[in-house]
Order: C-alpha cells, then sequence, then structure tokens
C-alpha cells in the first residue's frame, strides 16, 4: 500500500512536469532582453532559417496581350468593348442625318451620337450602353422624334472615370 501510494505520487509529479521543458515545441516565443521590446507578439522559428522567397515566371506573351487589350484600334483614339446603341435613323442624305442630329442633340443632347456611313446609308447611332436594357430606356425617351429607332449591338467607347 505505501508503494502503491509512493508509485501514484511519483507518477503524477512525472506527469504535470513533464511539458515543462520547451524543447518540443516547434516555434518558440521570441524573448528580448533589451531594453527595446517588439511590439509585436511574433513568433521566430525554431530552425534559424532565412526568410522565404518567392519568384514569378511568366510568359512575355501576358505583358503583350495586356498592352494589346489597353491599347485603341488602328483609326481610333480610345479603347472599345461590345455594348449597345440606338440605331435612331438612317438615310443615303448625309445631310439629312445630320439634320437629325443636330434635332436630337437640341431636343435631348443626353448621350454621344455617332454618325457612320455603310454604303450606301448613313446611320446615326445614339450612346455607349453596356446593357440591353439601358439602351431599351434610351429608345423609350426618343421615340417621339425617332418612332423607327431600334437598338443594334455595336462597339462602344469605354465611359470616362
Amino acid at each position: 500500500m505505501k508503494w502503491s501510494f509512493l508509485l501514484i505520487i511519483s507518477l503524477f509529479y512525472y506527469t504535470t512536469h513533464a511539458q515543462e521543458d520547451a524543447g518540443w515545441k516547434l516555434y518558440k516565443p521570441q524573448t528580448d532582453s533589451s531594453s527595446n521590446k517588439k511590439e509585436n507578439n511574433s513568433i521566430t522559428p525554431y530552425f534559424n532559417s532565412p526568410p522565404g522567397k518567392i519568384e514569378v515566371f511568366k510568359d512575355k506573351r501576358i505583358d503583350a496581350l495586356s498592352e494589346y487589350c489597353a491599347t485603341p484600334a488602328p483609326g481610333n483614339s480610345t479603347v472599345t468593348m461590345k455594348g449597345y446603341r440606338v440605331q435612331a435613323f438612317f438615310d443615303n442624305d448625309g445631310t439629312l442625318v445630320k439634320q437629325k442630329r443636330a434635332e436630337y442633340i437640341a431636343q435631348y443632347n443626353e448621350h454621344p451620337t455617332y454618325i457612320d456611313y455603310q454604303k450606301p446609308n448613313f446611320r446615326l447611332r445614339i450612346g455607349d450602353f453596356r446593357t440591353k436594357l439601358q439602351a431599351e430606356q434610351c429608345r423609350e425617351k426618343i421615340k417621339t422624334l425617332f418612332p423607327d429607332a431600334i437598338i443594334v449591338e455595336d462597339d462602344i467607347e469605354l465611359p470616362k472615370l
């Protein structure tokens, strides 16, 4: 009985004090004995290894592609993307299309207007819309001036920031 009691006490003592040694831990808390203690409680690796280094290898074509996407097409002054415009009017007489453009500018002038020529007609297109819903809202506004206006897909200019 005496030996079993002594055995239980010694096992209890060894199990409670076995984890006091910090040598088994992977990381030790950083201790600074100097007067300049660090503000953060960072930990240093147990092994004295240098900090890691990351190298990124990329293909040169990625830079060329990003430059190509951000460069205007030849003959254009701005970068374009696919979107929608309202084709308000078209005719083979350029002066009549310019008059219709002047009427739009005098009455609404909310969106930019474009006149382009596709043989044999001149086309008056209005706006730079990303979605068809935005183009439909514009078409509804100008329906009194241009009752035959339609929504068309076109290369639009990016909005100014």
